[in-house]
């Protein structure tokens, strides 16, 4: 992260006037970076989900291919952004690599995928799976590829499931139990006028969201973390320039440094400076000694 890189030199730069806000303001290196960064960051996860997309057999609809890829470039920049806000809120690197860690269980924790789409015998979970930034974008990309749509019943290798391997393996990822049995006999078994609505796999999932509605809620999202690291980086600016005002104004600080900073500004502000009374000294003793001489001398 080009966050942690430059975060030191950044505070020093943005707070070297004191309150005063620096030699720039933060607002102005934020839109800075976040425009220098976010073309090369959305390039990149263009070019990853473009691939996969292709690779794995996707749908074959530009309508799909835009909403899978508007959802998977979202997510990634909602990723990407996160590390930058615990880089700006956290002291060091090692706590910043832990919120992250921490962003990422927390996304998979509360998702559809390890939750289950069943009612839970905690209630109050499953509503957490509205922070799950990793479920939304899930349920979105469920939609685009399975939304009306229906395959013809057959094994892998077979005419069924219209040849797409991809999906014909799907039996072989469904949970073993009574709840998936006649699932998994219809998309392996080949019938006569056997057709697979794929509508029913979303309503099981409890996917009724719309890609428009998800795409919403992830820009939302994006939005509040961006806030999130702002805020941070314009905290961590004002607790600088607090510090170095409080510094230089002989306020700053406690124990013995702290005291001879203040007694060094009580001086100044009295009249009274360390140079003349060493000089006051100096001549008060060079009186003292000639008088001496004298009085030895007669």
């Amino acid at each position: 992260s080009l966050f942690t890189a430059d975060k030191r030199f950044f505070l020093l730069e943005a707070s070297a006037r004191g309150g005063g806000g620096g030699l720039y303001a933060a607002s102005a290196y934020y839109a800075a970076k976040v425009t220098a960064t976010a073309p090369l960051n959305i390039a990149i996860a263009l070019t990853f989900d473009w691939i996969g997309y292709g690779m794995i057999g996707m749908r074959h609809s530009v309508l799909a291919a835009v909403q899978n890829t508007t959802v998977a470039v979202l997510m990634s920049l909602i990723s990407l952004q996160f590390v930058q806000a615990a880089v700006a809120f956290s002291p060091n690197q090692d706590l910043a690599f832990c919120a992250s860690v921490g962003f990422v269980v927390l996304n998979i924790l509360l998702s559809t995928q390890f939750l289950g789409s069943f009612k839970l015998s905690i209630p109050w979970i499953g509503h957490l799976r509205a922070i799950s930034a990793l479920d939304h974008s899930w349920r979105g990309l469920m939609w685009a590829e399975f939304h009306n749509r229906a395959f013809e019943c057959g094994p892998v290798g077979s005419g069924g499931m219209l040849g797409i391997d991809a999906l014909g393996l799907l039996p072989q990822f469904l949970p073993d139990n009574r709840n998936f049995a006649m699932i998994r006999v219809g998309m392996t078994q080949q019938y006569n006028n056997c057709v697979v609505d794929t509508n029913a796999l979303l309503s099981n999932f409890d996917i009724h969201v719309p890609v428009a509605t998800t795409v919403g809620f992830l820009f939302a999202y994006l939005a509040v973390v961006h806030v999130m690291t702002y805020l941070a980086l314009w905290n961590a600016v004002a607790g600088k320039s607090t510090g170095s005002t409080g510094s230089s104004g002989g306020n700053g600080g406690g124990g013995l440094l702290g005291r001879l900073r203040k007694a060094l500004y009580a001086g100044r502000e009295g009249g009274i400076r360390p140079s003349s009374v060493s000089a006051g000294s100096d001549a008060k003793g060079s009186e003292a000694a000639h008088g001496a001489l004298t009085h030895t001398g007669q």
